[in-house]
């Protein structure tokens, strides 16, 4: 940020916050701009829109370091106030907050009572690089009650088997039509070519590149045909 657009900057915030009782206090410096969805403020600065609240705390702290962002402590969105912001990481902005991260951060029981301690907790990675908690003793009884119901781990790879072909059925649903095929891919007519689902003529074809090209393929050709050969007059004979 320029030194102008710093000293502009400051005097926003400086007429921003005039309309407040207590500049000297505590009190929050409201932004009466632009804000967004979540009622945060929005300046355009070099035509690009940036956070207000950000803006402010380079100017009165520095720069903002890599992969941190601003936390506002006294919890509201609108305020620019220097001493109201702080660099946190985005793990601990996100357990200060009101969202079912820092909701599911607070809890010290599992819903069926037991406490989260060492002995009823196990901590597990997932792939989205997050770390869960689950209850060992939950996890122990739902195992203990799969294996001593066997009628119910059925039931469920049933549920599981109907869902699979009632996805493959609903997918194929949604297919269009095949229309009949009338050539082969090498244009040859299969109500004429074809014999047995094969085209006969793209597998003559093929035979004849592969008896003038590969040796191996020529050789055992040949033994077959003087094999068919030695045959045929025995056949006759009997």
């Amino acid at each position: 940020m320029t030194k102008s657009t710093g000293q502009r900057f400051r005097r926003t915030l400086t007429m921003a916050a005039f309309g407040m009782a207590d500049l000297a206090g505590d009190g929050c410096w409201e932004w009466f701009g632009g804000r967004d969805e979540k009622g945060y403020g929005r300046v355009r600065y070099k035509k690009r829109m940036h956070r207000p609240h950000r803006l402010a705390y380079e100017v009165f702290n520095g720069p903002i370091p890599d992969n941190m962002v601003i936390d506002h402590l006294c919890r509201n969105h609108a305020c620019v106030r220097p001493s109201h912001l702080e660099v946190v990481t985005w793990k601990e902005n996100a357990l200060r907050g009101i969202g079912p991260t820092a909701a599911n951060a607070m809890k010290t029981h599992c819903k069926y009572g037991h406490e989260f301690d060492s002995q009823h907790i196990r901590t597990t990675g997932n792939r989205a690089g997050t770390v869960e908690r689950c209850c060992r003793t939950c996890q122990k009884r739902l195992r203990e009650a799969s294996r001593s119901k066997p009628e119910v781990r059925a039931a469920k790879n049933l549920a599981s088997r109907e869902y699979k072909r009632r996805k493959r059925a609903e997918a194929r649903a949604l297919r269009p039509p095949e229309t009949p095929r009338t050539h082969c891919g090498r244009g040859h007519e299969l109500a004429v070519h074809v014999v047995d689902g094969r085209c006969r003529t793209c597998a003559a074809e093929r035979n004849a590149w592969r008896y003038a090209n590969d040796p191996e393929f020529r050789e055992r050709a040949k033994a077959r045909a003087k094999a068919q050969r030695e045959r045929a007059p025995k056949e006759n004979h009997d």
